[in-house]
């Protein structure tokens, strides 16, 4: 129960903050760890670059599709941005076996939505996996957009905010 109601006060709370006037979010996301345990938590919005926070699954062949263009984009612009994958709820388990497999040296931050994808939810995440969420340096949402999509269009959403 008391579980039950920390969750739903964690997601009024992310809820709040996402609606807020200036259109920041201030959030915390945890981090999976070499062992597939939850280990530090950051909030990926308050680092003073642009933050890309994708959400997938290992379930979802949409999601590995655009997992190496997500790799080469944090790996080509490692000082500019941050990304962030966000594994699913559900089949979380799976994650850190995939990520030790395929991913193991990547710039990529990976994270697990660890309480019934509330996070997912709260950022407008709806049933469609992969969702994508961009910020900017100040931690305000620019785009959203459901689907998979390649190195070039993930670019197009953020390369207009790196200074020459």
């Amino acid at each position: 129960m008391k579980k039950r109601i920390f969750a739903i006060i964690l997601l009024l709370l992310v809820a709040f903050s996402l609606y807020s006037c200036d259109d920041t979010v201030d959030i915390d996301v945890q981090i999976i760890d070499e062992n597939g345990e939850t280990g530090e938590s950051i909030n990926p919005t308050t680092t003073g670059k642009i933050t890309i926070i994708n959400f997938w699954g290992v379930w979802c062949p949409y999601c590995l599709y655009e997992m190496p263009e997500l790799d080469k984009l944090a790996t080509d612009y490692e000082n500019e941005i941050n990304v962030i994958a966000v594994h699913s709820y559900y089949y979380n388990d799976k994650a850190p076996e995939f990520i030790e497999e395929y991913f193991k040296d990547s710039k990529i931050t990976f994270a697990r939505d660890t309480g019934g994808d509330e996070l997912y939810m709260s950022l407008g995440g709806e049933d469609s996996y992969p969702y994508t969420v961009v910020f900017d340096a100040n931690g305000k949402i620019i785009s959203s957009f459901y689907g998979a999509n390649d190195y070039e269009y993930f670019e197009s959403t953020f390369k207009h905010l790196i200074e020459k």
